[in-house]
Formats: C-alpha cells, structure tokens, sequence
C-alpha cells in the first residue's frame, strides 16, 4: 500500500490491530488423511442455520417465557417501543441474578426464568428472548 496515514498511539486503545488493512482467511474446510472431506465454515447461512438449531442457543430462543408474566401484559399495553424494551430490560436486571457462572449458552432458559436465577449465557437468552417476541409488532427503526 502507498500513501497510508499513520496510526498513532492512543492512550486508551487496545485493539491497534482492528484499524491495519489486511485480509484474513477462514478455514472453509480440510481433506482429511483417507480423503475425507470436513466441512468447517463455509458461508454464513451455514453458521444461522447452525447456530439457530443448535439446543444450547437457537432453540433457547424459540422458549415461550412471557406467556403468563404479568409485567410483559403490561409491556404490551404500552405504546412507546422505546419505553416496552427499557421495561423489559429493567425487569430482568430487577428480577434475574447470575449464579456466578459464565456461559455462552443455555441448556434451559426456561428453567432460569422460573428459578429467577442463572448463568450470564441463560439471562443474555432470556433478554434476547423477551425482546424478540415482540416481533410481531413490526421492525426495529433503526434510523
């Protein structure tokens, strides 16, 4: 490359790594030693599908949590998007705790909504869980 800029030290970034043009490759798949062959990651609808059908996440979402909650009752009758997810949000800081564990995934979100506590992975998912079943009220604005 000619003409680049350079990249001065900043006292709080860490990362100088994430701003440095270059192109990384990704494993797709190898040919093992009989000639098998061993798909890794080869597009991201493979890794959706996956990731979406795996049992510790995609399905973790797919768990109906709010059906018999009183508060997300509430939450519906609002009308302020903003004003449903801040709720949502404040109600599982107020009525979650972590049982000190870390995870990515969950093996039962439902489990941990009903005991009220669980592993970070497990109120992450009932976050996310909580939040997307509104999505029959429409897309997220983004702009």
């Amino acid at each position: 490359m000619t003409n680049v800029a350079g990249l001065r030290d900043e006292p709080f970034m860490d990362s100088e790594r994430d701003y440095i043009q270059r192109v990384e490759f990704q494993l797709s798949g190898y040919r093992g030693r009989f000639g098998d062959r061993t798909k890794y990651m080869t597009n991201w609808n493979e890794v959706v599908r996956e990731l979406m059908g795996h049992s510790a996440f995609g399905r973790q979402l797919n768990k109906n949590l709010a059906g018999s909650a009183e508060f997300m009752k509430e939450v519906k009758a609002m009308g302020d998007p903003f004003q449903k997810m801040h709720s949502i949000y404040k109600y599982v800081q107020q009525n979650l705790s972590c049982n000190g564990f870390n995870s990515r995934y969950s093996e039962n979100v439902k489990d941990a909504w009903d005991k009220k506590k669980g592993t970070n992975g497990d109120i992450n998912l009932i976050l996310i869980n909580l939040l997307v079943s509104e999505r029959g009220n429409g897309k997220v604005n983004a702009n």
